[in-house]
């Protein structure tokens, strides 16, 4: 797959083919479509991360679902506390199960306007760009799209 590649500290990002390995026991491929880069990117790109390390494939994925029964998400403390994150959301408040498909709907007849809250749509080719639109503080809620 395509990937915006930090090859050297302080260096631009260089998007180049990387390889992607099978999934484990208990993990699963996803279709990735676009992924961002943030603030915490920015800032192990400069160096300056003491858990930072080159060649690193930098970005954050958000990947949507719902665990099954009994499932747990493992986390390792010392991740967190060298700036990785977890996050989760329940579909933003609306309920999964009835509410969750008329909303897509709603989106895909025209109903509901996201383009608004997107400062910035660009080609993974542009990634470089998108760091630089972060800081003089323009890249808020920029789409990095694959295709």
């Amino acid at each position: 797959m395509r990937a915006a590649v930090l090859e050297e500290f302080g260096q631009p990002l260089s998007v180049q083919e990387v390889d992607l390995a099978e999934p484990r026991d208990g993990e699963v491929l996803v279709r990735l479509e676009a992924c961002g880069v943030c603030h915490t990117d920015l800032y192990t790109a400069s160096g300056a991360d003491p858990s930072g390390y080159a060649p690193a494939v930098l970005g954050l994925c958000t990947v949507a679902g719902v665990a099954g029964k009994g499932e747990t998400l493992d986390v390792v403390p010392r991740l967190l506390i060298t700036g990785r994150r977890v996050a989760g959301s329940s579909f933003g408040g609306v309920k999964g199960r009835d509410q969750v498909p008329h909303l897509v709907r709603r989106y895909l007849d025209g109903d509901i306007d996201v383009d608004p809250f997107v400062s910035h749509r660009m080609r993974l080719d542009d990634v470089n760009h998108a760091f630089d639109l972060m800081k003089v503080q323009d890249g808020i809620r920029s789409v990095i799209e694959f295709t």
